[in-house]
């Protein structure tokens, strides 16, 4: 019979190993899904930014216009040229906002302007002059002074019922 300490000098033993750590790449597919995730999230949120962006850039570009339409035609001195200038700049920013009224004219035109304003400012109100106003011999001042408001107002939410 071996002896005990025999015995433990023939085996060569080792010490406990543990296994190596794991690698961190590749990583592991939920780590995969969740930069997936925060990638899809990030896009989104850059479009939604850049959407308003252009949308506030838009209405800037319009209300800028229509300043500078007003410094360059005095509502005094040419009432009918701003007259003139306000129902281009309509149309135009229509081209811009919304293509679909380019077509309408008259009534149609005015009603378009209301919009969903229930106080109808353009077919029952000042509005009006925009249809028949730079084809009259003489227009007032008091007639197209209003204008500039009921405009500005109307163009900014043509604006943003374009992104709508």
């Amino acid at each position: 019979m071996m002896a005990i300490g025999s015995a433990n000098q023939s085996l060569d033993l080792r010490d406990i190993h543990l296994p190596a750590e794991p690698s961190a790449w590749p990583p592991a597919p939920g780590w995969w899904l969740l930069f997936l995730l925060a990638m899809l999230i990030v896009w989104w949120l850059t479009s939604v930014l850049r959407k308003k962006l252009q949308r506030r850039r838009r209405i800037q570009r319009v209300l800028v216009e229509l300043d500078v339409i007003e410094q360059v035609l005095p509502l005094q001195q040419q009432p009918m040229a701003l007259l003139a200038a306000y129902s281009g700049l309509a149309r135009r920013a229509c081209r811009a906002f919304a293509p679909s009224a380019l077509a309408l004219s008259g009534e149609d035109w005015l009603r378009f302007l209301d919009g969903d304003d229930a106080t109808q400012p353009f077919s029952m109100g000042p509005g009006r002059l925009l249809l028949h106003g730079q084809y009259r011999a003489t227009v007032e001042v008091t007639d197209v002074e209003p204008l500039s408001e009921l405009l500005r107002r109307r163009l900014r939410v043509m604006a943003e019922q374009a992104d709508a």
